[in-house]
């Protein structure tokens, strides 16, 4: 990265507000078990005096079932035949709202529904809701379309997301472009647009 980019890329709100220190990560993801832990005893202690509070997920469980479904994000990105930069989109709106969200207020896999429809729409791929909703066993339109709000209040409305794949894809295009020895690069199947 040159010293311009680098430049711009401080100036992002991605950097501003989601670049963080491993220890600031667990810190914050201490924070939300925490904050999450008490508000769910709050709300149960109140409902009924007789009962016992369950066992609640720790930051590194909540951490490791993050996890498990922004694996399950990329798998359902593939499977709706979304592209590498959707699919990356997608999961870093999920792993940002996660950060001061937590799994035990918000269903995973609902929101990752959300991420993938509302990412691809960030990235310029334009769904229609209902098709988006069929591709999906016993998912309403109306419940991607309802974490949508929510998605953008977790992950501060900063919709602009900068990871590697488009500059891979660039080079890759640049090379392709150069014909180097009449030889063409094909793109690696990561890159491939369906």
């Amino acid at each position: 990265m040159n010293a311009v980019e680098d430049i711009r890329y401080r100036a992002s709100s991605q950097f501003r507000l989601w670049s963080h220190t491993r220890s600031e990560l667990v810190s914050l993801r201490s924070q939300t078990n925490s904050l999450a832990t008490t508000q769910i005893s709050n709300r149960l202690s109140g409902a009924t005096q007789d009962s016992q509070l369950p066992d609640f997920l720790t930051a590194d469980e909540e951490l490791e079932l993050l996890k498990f479904f922004t694996v399950e994000l990329f798998k359902a990105g593939e499977f709706c035949k979304m592209p590498t930069e959707v699919r990356a989109t997608a999961a870093i709106f999920f792993r940002r709202f996660y950060v001061t969200n937590s799994v035990m207020t918000y269903s995973p896999n609902d929101l990752t529904k959300t991420c993938l429809f509302f990412g691809a729409k960030s990235e310029g791929q334009f769904h229609t809701l209902s098709k988006f909703a069929e591709m999906f066993p016993n998912t309403k339109a109306e419940e991607i379309l309802a974490g949508e709000f929510l998605l953008c209040q977790g992950i501060r409305f900063c919709f602009d997301v900068r990871h590697p794949f488009r500059a891979l894809e660039g080079a890759i295009l640049e090379l392709n472009r150069l014909d180097v020895n009449n030889v063409s690069f094909l793109p690696l199947p990561l890159f491939q647009r369906r």
